[in-house]
């Protein structure tokens, strides 16, 4: 059986981008002894990232008439009589071309709508758009109504929808009524290039000196997004200034867009413009750095059920501080410290504490060794690919002998 790895992510889309490249790296490892399997993907940049990590990818060509041809074929009317003129779907017909009989969607791609015939797997990261309605992200520009066209019309037919966490596979069937046999979880894992990236202490010096850090401070990585809630962190190292006469930094890496511009001037409101520090995106082996001379992860994120931070924080055995919701508290189990997002005070107390008691930080970081162990299995991620990979290929048989 032949499967094609879909990649549609950029470095720009934060996790997502990690998560779809990491299973892309799994596959590759993994997948030849038993199914063939190709990458294929729609944009030269994204032949060149997965270039950098040794894997050669098939450009499929999706332009304005394919996207056109497409766009008509979704008539049942104009289906019919392009059939009869031999005008055939783009994407299945490129798809046929390669002998691809399923394709894995790392990530929620639209590509699947664009699908009449050609099986696939369905990855869904999140539901954020019904469970936090609220924010602009999931409301401007018809992102909510685009999520909606994208979801209800691609998990029905989905061979396969992977998912993140239990709580993903819930919401999916309370949200869509999908199948909960066809709904699989398949845990994040922590970014691949922090595995191969070491920290030395010259690295760490200069990481501090080059963005003037003291001897403490706090660590986000994230989009200016405003459901990752940067201005939270904003208040509570003001508290922990005004009340507590403790200075801690906070160092955002990330991109430089977004709300970045109004978290400068509310920084400057609180009075911590000075302990607030915005890198932009940083090397790899400065993010190693950054995690691991860190005070602590804070993300005191609304969206989840599962974010790449914490399980990087946890593999480089930095404490965590978490939002305390739905979801997101059972990613990290006991391993973290969960703050009430409605009260900055709680991340100021637990800053303090991590200063206070070094036991709490090694209890911490022992813990999220051991939650990450318990999420990132490889073996097991395989295995749950391989079962779905083998259910479906039972099934193709019976079709694809009778065509042959």
């Amino acid at each position: 059986m032949k499967i094609a790895v879909s990649f549609e992510a950029n470095p720009s889309s934060g996790g997502g981008f990690q998560q779809a490249l990491n299973i892309a790296l799994l596959m590759k490892e993994s997948g030849q002894a038993d199914h063939e399997i190709v990458f294929v993907v729609t944009e030269e940049q994204e032949k060149r990232e997965l270039a950098r990590k040794g894997i050669q990818a098939h450009l499929l060509k999706m332009g304005r008439i394919q996207r056109l041809i497409t766009r008509i074929r979704r008539s049942m009317r104009f289906n019919h009589l392009l059939t009869r003129l031999k005008i055939d779907n783009p994407l299945d017909e490129q798809l046929d071309r390669l002998g691809v009989d399923l394709v894995y969607f790392t990530g929620p791609s639209r590509l699947a709508l664009m699908l009449e015939r050609t099986n696939y797997l369905f990855t869904v990261w999140d539901l954020c758009h019904r469970d936090w309605v609220e924010f602009p992200e999931v409301r401007n520009h018809l992102a909510f109504e685009a999520r909606e066209l994208l979801f209800r019309e691609a998990l029905p037919k989905a061979t396969a929808v992977l998912v993140d966490s239990e709580f993903g596979r819930e919401n999916i069937v309370r949200r869509y009524g999908i199948d909960v046999e066809r709904i699989h979880v398949l845990p994040f894992s922590p970014a691949a290039h922090l595995n191969e990236s070491e920290k030395t202490a010259e690295t760490a010096n200069d990481i501090k000196g080059k963005l003037n850090l003291g001897e403490h401070y706090l660590f986000y990585p994230a989009q200016f997004w405003s459901h990752k809630n940067h201005l939270y962190v904003i208040d509570g190292i003001s508290l922990l200034r005004k009340h507590h006469e403790v200075e801690i930094h906070a160092v955002f890496s990330g991109s430089t867009g977004g709300n970045m511009p109004q978290l400068q001037a509310m920084a400057r409101k609180a009075g911590v413009e000075d302990l607030v520090r915005f890198p932009g995106f940083v090397s790899d082996q400065e993010l190693h750095s950054l995690y691991t001379e860190a005070l602590a992860l804070v993300m005191p994120t609304y969206f989840g059920p599962t974010n790449l931070p914490p399980l990087e924080a946890f593999q480089t055995g930095t404490p965590v501080l978490y939002s305390d919701l739905p979801g997101i508290r059972e990613q990290v189990g006991d391993a973290a410290i969960l703050l009430d997002l409605n009260d900055p005070a709680s991340m100021a107390k637990a800053a303090l504490q991590l200063i206070k008691q070094p036991e709490l930080r090694k209890r911490l970081a022992k813990a999220g060794k051991e939650r990450l162990a318990e999420l990132s299995d490889d073996d097991s991620r395989r295995e749950t690919l391989w079962k779905i990979f083998g259910s479906f290929e039972t099934k193709l048989r019976l079709w694809k002998n009778s065509a042959g």
